[in-house]
């Protein structure tokens, strides 16, 4: 047996050792998505529980749409999937900025509220792809990922109804003064 036939195992290829960096990077942003999204939430139902809808709404802005949408699409800028290109990452993009926006120009409670709808509605839509990709799929070999897909499904389902349910309750608050 010749020297060249044998490889050392302790050597390590450069593609290899990047390729799992990208991947550990790719997983810090995505859980400092989560962790700002939750920190949103919590804030939200704590301004919720001890003041009133309309100002729960500024930490679910700032928070579980700004920071985390802009953080999301960082993410999807700097480490695209196969299944999704760097255009998906828009429409988080601009949510974030745009939420971002109308809580520091302190623009009226119905903005807030307009922003936080359209959130709702590409996190319902994200779910409803998920959750049908995940029952529909005849491949079951895959079946940690297919998990994986699911929880995220169902997450981002609890995701949509919070902010609905956030939304809906600054508007009856507001009430007339909802742009005003």
């Amino acid at each position: 047996m010749t020297t060249e036939s044998r490889t050392d195992p302790r050597s390590t290829d450069p593609s290899k050792s990047r390729s799992s960096a990208a991947r550990a990077t790719r997983l810090v942003f995505l859980a400092l998505a989560f962790a700002l999204l939750i920190l949103g939430e919590v804030l939200a139902f704590n301004q919720l529980a001890t003041q009133s809808p309309t100002d729960a709404i500024l930490p679910i802005l700032v928070f579980s749409i700004g920071a985390a949408g802009v953080v999301e699409c960082l993410r999807r800028i700097l480490f695209p999937s196969p299944s999704r290109t760097r255009r998906s990452a828009v429409i988080p993009g601009l949510l974030g900025i745009l939420s971002i926006a109308v809580w520091r120009a302190q623009l009226a409670v119905g903005f807030s509220v307009i922003i936080t709808l359209a959130a709702a509605l590409v996190w319902g839509s994200f779910a409803f792809g998920l959750l049908v990709k995940t029952s529909t799929d005849a491949n079951a070999d895959n079946k940690p990922t297919a998990d994986a897909d699911q929880i995220l499904g169902l997450f981002s389902f609890a995701q949509t109804i919070v902010l609905i349910y956030i939304a809906v309750l600054t508007v009856i608050d507001a009430g007339p003064v909802l742009f005003g």
